[in-house]
C-alpha cells in the first residue's frame, strides 16, 4: 500500500503531464442476481478537459495532504485519516471497470442514460507515463437541468432558456482509484456507490456458517434471526472476521469465564458455549468476539474499546 507522500508525488506527476482525460457515466442493471454495467463517455472540448483535470488532481492532492493512510474500518473512522481497502475486495469494481475500457458507449445525450440506473461517474486521469488515478462520485440525477423545462441562466443582462441539457459536475471525489487500491474519501456514498453493504452481509452469512459449524452458541437459530439483515451487525461481524476474533475466541476460551465475571457482562457461559436466550445478550456477545475488552497498561482500569490499533 503506498504512503502518503507516494500518491499526492503521482498526482502532482499527472498533472503536470497530463495527457488524457476520460468520463464515464456508469449505470447499474441486475441479471441473474448479478449486477451488470453499463457506461456512457461523453465528448469533453479541449479546454473543458484540462480545466476538469487540473480543478481534479488539486482537488485530491488537498484533500490528502496531511493525512495518514490507514485500513479500511467498517465501523470506526479517526480524524485525519484516509481509509484504504485493495481493490480485489470490491466485487463490483471488476465489472465496473471492464465495462468502462471494454464496452463505453459514446454519450450524445441524457437520454441515452436510464436515472433510475445511473449511480455516477467515473473520471480517469493519465499522465504520459502511462500512471493514472481515477475518481468515483456517486450522482443524482436531478442535478441534468433539461432544455424542455424553464431553466434560465443571466446572458447580456437578461433571462435566457436553456435550450440543451445541462449536467452539474464538479471536482470532489467519494473515492479515488490508486495503484490497485480504493482511498474512500465519502464512507456513505462509497458504500452506496459500490454497493459495499452486499459485501458486509456475505461476510455475515459465512460468519454465522461458521459459528453454526463450531457449536459455539446455545440458542443459535434465535441469535442468527437477530443478526440477519442488520446493516450493524453486518459490519460488526465483518471486522470480528478481519482481525480474526474467531480464532481469536477459539483459542482462548479458557479465559471465557474470568472475562464474563471481571467485566460483569450479560453473558451466561457453560459446557464451551455461549448460551443466547434474547437480544440482550446480542451486544455483549458481539463485544466479546470482538476482543473489544482492554486493560490500561497506566491506570490498570478495564475498558470497552471500538478501535484497537497494535503496537
Amino acid at each position: 500500500m503506498p504512503n502518503i507522500n507516494e500518491v499526492i508525488t503521482a498526482i502532482n506527476m499527472i498533472k503536470n503531464n497530463l495527457t488524457r482525460i476520460n468520463l464515464y457515466f456508469l449505470e447499474k442493471r441486475s441479471s441473474g442476481g448479478q449486477p451488470v454495467f453499463k457506461s456512457y463517455t461523453p465528448l469533453i472540448n479541449t479546454r473543458l478537459n484540462a480545466e476538469l483535470g487540473n480543478a481534479c488532481l488539486d482537488y485530491l492532492s488537498t484533500v490528502l495532504t496531511g493525512k495518514e493512510i490507514v485500513d479500511f474500518d467498517p465501523l470506526c473512522y479517526a480524524e485525519d485519516t484516509v481509509e484504504t481497502i485493495n481493490s480485489v475486495e470490491i466485487p463490483c469494481l471488476t465489472p465496473m471497470l471492464e465495462a468502462m475500457q471494454a464496452g463505453s458507449t459514446q454519450m450524445l445525450n441524457f437520454d441515452q442514460v436510464s436515472p433510475s440506473k445511473t449511480i455516477g461517474y467515473c473520471l480517469t486521469m493519465t499522465g504520459d507515463s502511462g500512471q493514472s488515478i481515477s475518481i468515483f462520485k456517486k450522482y443524482s440525477y436531478t442535478k441534468v437541468l433539461r432544455g424542455t423545462k424553464w431553466n434560465m441562466y443571466f446572458h447580456e443582462g437578461a433571462l435566457t432558456k436553456f435550450e440543451d441539457n445541462v449536467i452539474s459536475i464538479d471536482e470532489r471525489a467519494d473515492a479515488i482509484l490508486f495503484d490497485g487500491y480504493i482511498y474512500v474519501l465519502n464512507r456513505y456514498y462509497f458504500e452506496s456507490f459500490f454497493s459495499y453493504t452486499d459485501c458486509y452481509h456475505s461476510v455475515l452469512e459465512s460468519a454465522l456458517d461458521e459459528l453454526e459449524n463450531q457449536d459455539l452458541i446455545e440458542g443459535f437459530e434465535l441469535f442468527k434471526a437477530s443478526c440477519v439483515d442488520k446493516n450493524k451487525i453486518a459490519k460488526k461481524f465483518t471486522k470480528i472476521m478481519k482481525e480474526n476474533g474467531l480464532q481469536t475466541f477459539l483459542d482462548n476460551m479458557e479465559r471465557i469465564p474470568d472475562i464474563i465475571d471481571e467485566y460483569d457482562l450479560n453473558i451466561t457461559f457453560r459446557d464451551n458455549k455461549l448460551i443466547y436466550e434474547d437480544e440482550t445478550n446480542l451486544p455483549e456477545i458481539l463485544k466479546l468476539l470482538s476482543n473489544d475488552f482492554v486493560l490500561a497498561a497506566l491506570d490498570g482500569r478495564r475498558y470497552e474499546s471500538l478501535k484497537k490499533k497494535p503496537i
